[in-house]
């Protein structure tokens, strides 16, 4: 097991490390916000809102990282798709 680590660790590469990290801290961030939606005394609600506000800004940070170094790319959209999608989502939400 410990030489499949070790092989594993020598085949990624920083981009494959950020994305592993990433993706760890999206789904931490999720379950946080699960737990923090179901949590009936308000102390551990606080203490549980706090890691979920520290998980975003791990994952933001490393998001930042990676589009930095061009290995998380995303589309830009003018002020045109903006609008369309809001009316889209408004519509969306009417009974």
């Amino acid at each position: 097991m410990a030489d499949q680590v070790g092989r594993m660790s020598q085949t990624m590469s920083d981009k494959d490390r950020l994305q592993d990290m990433l993706s760890s801290e999206k789904s931490l961030a999720s379950n946080w916000s699960i737990t923090a939606s179901e949590m009936v005394q308000q102390e551990l609600f606080q203490d549980t809102i706090q890691f979920l506000n520290e998980t975003h800004n791990a994952q933001r940070q490393l998001f930042q990282l990676m589009n930095q170094k061009g290995w998380y790319q995303v589309d830009k959209v003018d002020q045109q798709q903006i609008s369309q999608a809001a009316s889209q989502f408004s519509q969306n939400m009417r009974p």
